[in-house]
């Protein structure tokens, strides 16, 4: 069940976007900048932050509008119960899905890196279970251990990138500006689902207790991730070169196992950035089933938080299985968070215009 005390402060919003958005596409990322922009890849990444930063602050701007309202209360005294219930019903369907493909390629990769002879089955129930429990929890109890894993993971994975860029090639980012400026556009907008998750912020306001700096604090992250993107691209990239990069499915993974740490005792590095990504992934699974149960609370009131999680979980844990292979998985996630980028933008939007139209709401 959900805590009777459920708050978070800002500081602590910050801790599960930074697990929540930042491991689940850092894998790939360096790699699909690549394909778009080559050597300019580091572009693709600032642009992909200047118009995820926007976004952001357009969402938690939709969020100031009744701040104490769950999001499925917000949108109905906005736009009307029946539309609210269709952008929630869509929503839910993003959360769904994007849970299960994360799900899916966790165990594709425990199975291909660490875990060969289990059951891939037993892998994902473990991962659905973990989530599961930590999302009965509530938002207050993901918040704090947010916080913990964050220092946890961060300082030595940072650690290993910061040892590893001192022996690249950054004649490998040369020369600067040779691609077309729409390729790097693209790049841009295709590398925005790297920043897929932040309009969980829209769902996230009635646990905050300072409803005030949210929006600051948000955009504040935003830009935080993205300079730890832009610097574990710029560092891969020149490790590789834009072109051998192309061919790898998960760049930063090699990056960390090339790193050589002078007198450690960890013989492979790698496994700090797997650390991460597992880490990472049991937040976004925790995520995903939370969300889950608010929107369907929302939804019908009726609904029990805790039954609410385990159905989410059981169909997120089936639906991992209906891809036939991870580029298909990759495919789904891809149509998934596109269709996703109209809670990025065009519901916060929506929400907001007719806000004021209305005129409805506090200070916005």
């Amino acid at each position: 069940m959900f805590s009777v005390n459920d708050r978070i402060s800002v500081r602590q919003v910050q801790a599960l976007f930074l697990l929540e958005i930042f491991g689940t596409s850092i894998l790939i990322l360096p790699r699909t900048t690549a394909e778009f922009a080559g050597q300019d890849g580091w572009l693709v990444i600032i642009i992909a932050t200047a118009i995820a930063a926007l976004c952001m602050f357009v969402l938690a701007s939709a969020g100031r509008i009744f701040p104490s309202d769950t999001f499925v209360d917000s949108a109905a005294k906005i736009l009307t119960r029946p539309i609210a219930i269709i952008i929630a019903v869509g929503f839910l369907f993003r959360l769904i899905v994007v849970s299960a493909m994360e799900l899916r390629v966790f165990g594709e990769i425990i199975k291909l890196t660490m875990l060969r002879d289990t059951p891939y089955s037993a892998v994902c129930a473990a991962m659905v279970s973990v989530g599961g429990y930590a999302a009965m929890k509530g938002c207050e109890t993901r918040a704090r251990l947010a916080q913990i894993l964050v220092v946890l993971a961060f300082i030595p994975l940072l650690a290993v990138f910061l040892i590893g860029a001192a022996d690249v090639d950054f004649t490998n980012l040369m020369p600067v500006l040779v691609n077309p400026p729409s390729d790097i556009l693209r790049g841009g907008l295709h590398s925005l689902r790297a920043f897929s998750g932040i309009e969980f912020i829209l769902l996230l306001y009635p646990f905050i207790n300072q409803h005030k700096r949210v929006r600051r604090g948000a955009v504040q992250i935003v830009l935080v991730i993205g300079g730890l993107m832009l610097f574990i691209t710029v560092v891969t990239i020149a490790k590789f070169g834009p072109f051998d990069i192309k061919d790898q499915m998960w760049p930063t993974l090699q990056m960390m196992d090339a790193t050589t740490i002078p007198g450690a005792f960890i013989e492979r590095q790698d496994a700090l950035i797997m650390s991460f990504w597992i880490i990472s992934v049991f937040a976004i699974t925790g995520a995903g089933l939370f969300f889950s149960a608010v929107l369907l609370k929302g939804m019908f009131k009726k609904f029990n938080s805790s039954y609410c999680i385990m159905v989410s979980g059981a169909i997120v844990f089936i639906l991992s299985f209906l891809p036939e292979n991870v580029p298909q998985v990759y495919l789904i996630m891809e149509l998934v968070l596109a269709f996703g980028f109209i809670y990025m933008l065009a519901v916060p939007l929506l929400m907001l215009s007719v806000a004021k139209l209305r005129r409805l709401g506090g200070n916005i």
